[in-house]
């Protein structure tokens, strides 16, 4: 049998020329939520809390790309596909599509279990999302996080306030300080609870695109989204900004 060895980092073929990397999450703690001190409309809202990531995860190291998308689904949803361009990150999928019998997770799954692998594919929880963002750096715009970090130290990690009308190629910015690209900016991604949406996107101001969560149900902070437009979202309003990575687990 063929299991996935306790490396940092190891790839999932899809197929023979398209492979899918994932990253180790050790467990830990980190702080979660905002303080009143971090910038943001809705600042001090979230009040931060001591949290604990009690088991280790892989969690993909870019957005899913529409290639990566394509190689499971057989179909590619970007409003961007007429680019031809598979390394930007598959969009307009909703989160109902994304955890269907049929959906990307599902096919992913049944991708490891065809290689034999021991693990199985998901989405990470807000607070698995938030820890790798924030990747053990706190508020810092090198983290991932945000806090009161400068819009010029943002743009070293982050894609975001950009005039093009679709996102970008995955990874075209500096990784996190755990090696995770795009965790900000590019595409908002959905998390497993809820659902909910993280991390901002392409044309989301610096504040909107800072990674500390708010209690807002607007459009203009794509940060953070729950409660009734990220429902609609999910189901029957898949945005050209919303997208995902997996992570995998024991």
């Amino acid at each position: 049998m063929v299991g996935i060895p306790p490396a940092k980092e190891i790839e999932i073929p899809l197929t023979n020329e398209i492979k899918l990397r994932v990253r180790l999450v050790e467990p830990g703690e980190f702080t979660a939520g905002s303080t009143a001190a971090e910038a943001g409309p809705t600042a001090g809202t979230n009040p931060a809390v001591k949290t604990k990531v009690a088991e280790a995860f892989y969690l993909g190291v870019y957005e899913v790309t529409q290639d990566e998308y394509a190689a499971l689904l057989k179909t590619n949803p970007s409003a961007s596909r007429a680019l031809r361009d598979g390394r930007r990150p598959v969009e307009r999928v909703s989160w109902v599509q994304l955890r269907s019998s049929d959906g990307f997770i599902a096919r992913l799954d049944a991708r490891l279990r065809e290689l034999d692998l021991p693990y199985r594919a998901d989405l990470p929880t807000e607070t698995e999302w938030e820890y790798a963002c924030r990747a053990g750096v706190g508020d810092t715009a090198e983290g991932g996080g945000g806090g009161g970090a400068a819009a010029a130290a943002l743009r070293n990690v982050a894609i975001f306030n950009s005039s093009e009308g679709v996102p970008s190629r995955v990874g075209e910015r500096k990784p996190n300080a755990w090696g995770f690209y795009d965790m900000l900016g590019n595409i908002a991604e959905w998390t497993r609870d809820e659902p909910v949406l993280r991390g901002g996107n392409w044309r989301a101001s610096a504040t909107a695109t800072l990674s500390k969560p708010t209690k807002t149900t607007s459009w203009a902070t794509f940060w953070r989204i729950s409660s009734s437009l990220a429902k609609a979202a999910r189901t029957t309003m898949p945005m050209t900004s919303t997208g995902m990575r997996p992570k995998t687990v024991r």
